[in-house]
């Protein structure tokens, strides 16, 4: 008797589940057949080297337009996942505020994070990593955004010894600016901004290329060289920026929520 009670528990909170997904997919289209005006902000999200990042590309995106159904999202994909537009267009929920672009030309997705960012946005725009969830409206303050706060730059290796080595002037109280979520400040200087960050990132792999370092500490390095590059140049005019969370953790439920994929999956 007793297995039998359970047994109907568990498929009655499953039979529970199936109908909220139910109503949420019609919430949703309904949402998506309504008229909204057309915002002047975008949110631009890469995805690249992996259809994983479709995936989660989609599902930041249709989170965004829950709270901000008038928002643009622009994608841009590589060469690699190119043939798989349609793929990610079927994710979407307002398939009339999506855009995708193939870009080509660039060495790295590092690389790729920079240029968009530094080169891409407006004074209004945001960029957003593909593993971000947004539990809440995009902020619409007018000054410039990091995603949250991490630890000293000079705590922890890897990072002390690129610092080091590479020559960068770094303070003690300068610390590593999550850049999983970026809004530049209308009153930045971007064109110095951008200069400095591009000689940091390349200033940092130039290291990593030449140093004798063993692979993981290179690989790590590499992998967040665009991380420590906006960190220096933001804590160099911190004025300008503030941070969307008070602290970060995978899934905490905050305003948006990283869950790391490339970081959980070990991806470079």
């Amino acid at each position: 008797m007793r297995q039998l009670n359970l047994k109907l528990r568990r498929e009655l909170m499953l039979t529970r589940f199936h109908i909220r997904k139910f109503l949420e997919k019609i919430r949703q289209k309904m949402v998506s057949k309504r008229k909204f005006p057309i915002g002047d902000q975008t949110v631009h999200v890469i995805c690249v080297r992996k259809k994983e990042y479709l995936v989660a590309g989609a599902r930041c995106a249709n989170s965004i337009w829950h709270y901000n159904p008038g928002v643009r999202v622009r994608f841009y994909i590589d060469e690699k996942l190119s043939n798989e537009k349609r793929y990610l267009m079927r994710k979407l929920n307002r398939q009339d505020r999506a855009e995708i672009i193939v870009e080509r030309g660039f060495d790295s997705w590092q690389e790729l994070k920079l240029k968009v960012i530094l080169h891409r946005l407006t004074t209004k725009d945001f960029f957003c990593d593909a593993d971000i969830y947004w539990n809440a409206p995009l902020p619409i303050e007018r000054t410039g955004f990091y995603f949250a706060a991490e630890p000293s730059l000079l705590s922890r290796e890897p990072y002390i010894s690129v610092l080091n080595d590479s020559g960068i002037q770094v303070k003690d109280n300068f610390f590593m600016a999550n850049s999983s979520f970026i809004k530049l400040d209308e009153s930045l200087d971007r064109t110095i901004f951008a200069r400095e960050v591009w000689l940091y990132f390349e200033e940092i792999r130039k290291v990593c290329s030449t140093s004798h370092y063993e692979n993981a500490k290179v690989q790590k390095i590499m992998r967040l060289s665009e991380q420590i590059a906006l960190s220096i140049a933001i804590n160099s005019r911190v004025e300008y920026f503030k941070s969307l969370k008070s602290s970060d953790k995978p899934m905490d439920g905050g305003i948006a929520e990283s869950y790391y994929l490339g970081t959980t999956k070990g991806w470079d």
